[in-house]
């Protein structure tokens, strides 16, 4: 009786190990947002995404990190903003990015780019999903208020 309670202990152990989900963690990208804005009113505000697998269930807490930020309050001071969101990865991190800057073009942009959100005039959203590509590989475009309902 004690083997068959030993047995089930250890299958449940083993069964909530297996079934156990990394959350993702989402932090500014500091080393990539002291760029300032360009001259035609335009910026760009990065995020380091620690946990990304590539699940939907990522793409959707990273879609609730876009709903929650004040855009009405950046659409006050930029013509057109980004919201871009990178993994976390050895390379792409504030550290080694702060340190050697050209790591970002030559690595993170082809290796790490996960998903961007262009704000532009009107209230228009791009979305370009890049899945961890150079190029992106699923685009669409709507009203700003069809972002977050």
């Amino acid at each position: 009786m004690t083997r068959i309670a030993l047995m089930f202990f250890l299958g449940t152990i083993l069964f909530l190990q297996c079934k156990k989900t990394t959350e993702i963690k989402i932090e500014n990208f500091q080393a990539q947002n002291e760029i300032g804005k360009n001259s035609n009113g335009t910026k760009v505000f990065y995020f380091l995404v620690t946990g990304y697998t590539g699940k939907d269930s990522d793409y959707d807490k990273i879609e609730r990190h876009v709903c929650g930020i004040n855009r009405d309050s950046l659409h006050k001071i930029y013509k057109q903003f980004w919201l871009a969101y990178y993994r976390k990865s050895n390379k792409t991190n504030n550290e080694n990015i702060a340190t050697n800057p050209k790591d970002f073009f030559i690595y993170s942009t082809f290796e790490d780019h996960i998903v961007q959100y262009s704000f532009i005039t009107n209230s228009i959203v791009s979305r370009r999903k890049y899945y961890l590509n150079e190029y992106p590989k699923e685009t669409d475009s709507f009203r700003e208020y069809e972002l977050c309902k």
